[in-house]
């Protein structure tokens, strides 16, 4: 059975709404991979690309401190909403602490300084037309009017494909970024199986309620596979995990043949 049939029959068998684009050389996966969703926290990745294109205009400074009120606190993942004084940050710790720990008073502090604007141009100049925020993280009211972040597997490709190839930041900071990312502490999808040291895998979850994300850059030697699964209306949460972690066992196993 070749990589991408097994794929699709763990995709299958998900009780949810599914949409997959993996693409290893020529060959890809698509499964409603144009269907529009809640992105959950995978928007924090053009919220970092966006960061990284506005300093290499020089229009901000990673080393600049901002500071951090109890006002901004959110609760959801992260540890600044945990914080029981005022606090100051530099702006790339706030970059790092909402891709490693996906950070929510973080990305809504970076959101501010960015302009939520400026990083839907972002995603609209790279091809990524739904791909939008329309909120912040733990708006409560908004996301009670069913007002959310929305993005696709196919822009997310786009997304992280132009990420790798330093369209944004150029070389140096296609490195950056995935230093960063590869720091990730939410490992129990895709990666979950990737023990072998040998694998360098860059990635980002998104999760909330009834959905269940997880996309990224995986890399064995010369062997390079970029991922975005997505699962939305989940019946069960655990079981979206799970096949993340066995389309991740799919790719070390077939694919990298570990």
């Amino acid at each position: 059975m070749s990589w991408d049939v097994s794929i699709a029959k763990l995709a299958a068998n998900v009780d949810a709404e599914v949409s997959i684009f993996i693409r290893y050389g020529d060959h890809s996966v698509r499964i409603n991979e144009d269907c529009v969703l809640p992105a959950a926290s995978t928007i924090k990745i053009p919220i970092l690309m966006e960061a990284f294109r506005q300093r290499d205009e020089e229009m901000i400074d990673f080393s600049e401190r901002i500071s951090i009120s109890p006002k901004d606190r959110v609760g959801g993942d992260g540890v600044l909403s945990l914080l029981i004084e005022s606090a100051c940050m530099e702006f790339e710790d706030l970059l790092t602490l909402m891709i490693v720990v996906s950070d929510n008073t973080a990305s809504n502090i970076l959101m501010d300084e960015l302009g939520i604007s400026a990083i839907n141009d972002l995603c609209q100049s790279l091809g990524c037309p739904s791909t939008k925020i329309r909120r912040l993280f733990m708006d409560f009211d908004a996301m009670q009017a069913g007002i959310n972040n929305t993005t696709t597997a196919s822009d997310m490709m786009r997304l992280i494909t132009a990420l790798d190839q330093g369209k944004i930041g150029g070389k140096s900071g296609a490195t950056q970024m995935i230093e960063i990312l590869q720091h990730q502490r939410y490992t129990s999808g895709l990666p979950a199986y990737m023990t072998d040291s040998n694998i360098k895998f860059a990635t980002k979850t998104g999760q909330l309620p009834g959905i269940c994300h997880d996309l990224g850059i995986f890399k064995y030697r010369e062997q390079k596979v970029y991922a975005v699964v997505m699962f939305h209306q989940l019946a069960e949460g655990e079981a979206g995990r799970r096949a993340l972690g066995d389309i991740g066992k799919v790719i070390k196993e077939e694919i990298f043949r570990l």
